[in-house]
């Protein structure tokens, strides 16, 4: 924690990473915090607001009720979170939005909505829970149908159907990916 570092004499200096995108060429990432419940409470749940990040692509416009993106949920390994991806509000949105949008710019991606979210369903989980709630994580396919796709679809312009809805995840989030679908 106290490491210094020493510039070496006659080194360039450190420029900012430059991928010649420009901000109309850049996606925006969203904070959003939507209703859902404790699926691991099997009566009288309790209701909460669940922190998740939300990926817009470039030229993405609310008012447009015509242009419509497909949706892409992914979830993080064991022990982790929502925030594991790197997706952020802050400096360029992380490594993982640098991509996207660089992707999407050239062609290679379709324009697509990505949400960052943790797939355990328990309001005990999260940055400070315990990291082994495997009761949340197996309930977690009620919370992404009940809550989280119909906040999704509520609030962003979505192409409707199952065939615009992709989940994916590493290790844990990848299993949980294939038990829900």
């Amino acid at each position: 924690k106290k490491v210094k570092f020493n510039k070496k004499a006659g080194a360039v200096e450190d420029k900012p990473f430059d991928d010649g995108l420009t901000a109309a060429q850049r996606g925006s990432v969203i904070e959003i915090n939507y209703p859902t419940k404790d699926y691991t409470e099997k009566e009288n749940a309790s209701s909460y607001d669940k922190h998740a990040w939300v990926y817009l692509p470039a030229g993405y416009d609310a008012n447009d009720k015509e242009t419509k993106y497909p949706i892409f949920i992914l979830l993080h390994g064991f022990g982790q979170n929502e925030n594991t991806w790197g997706l952020s509000d802050q400096g360029n949105g992380g490594k993982i939005k640098g991509y996207m949008d660089r992707r999407m710019k050239s062609g290679e991606a379709e324009k697509f909505i990505l949400v960052c979210v943790t797939g355990v369903a328990s309001q005990n989980w999260g940055p400070n829970g315990s990291g082994q709630d495997f009761n949340g994580f197996n309930a977690f396919g009620g919370e992404l149908r009940n809550d989280l796709l119909p906040y999704i679809r509520a609030k962003y312009n979505v192409k409707e159907g199952r065939d615009n809805v992709a989940l994916a995840g590493l290790s844990m989030g990848g299993y949980g990916a294939l038990k829900i679908a």
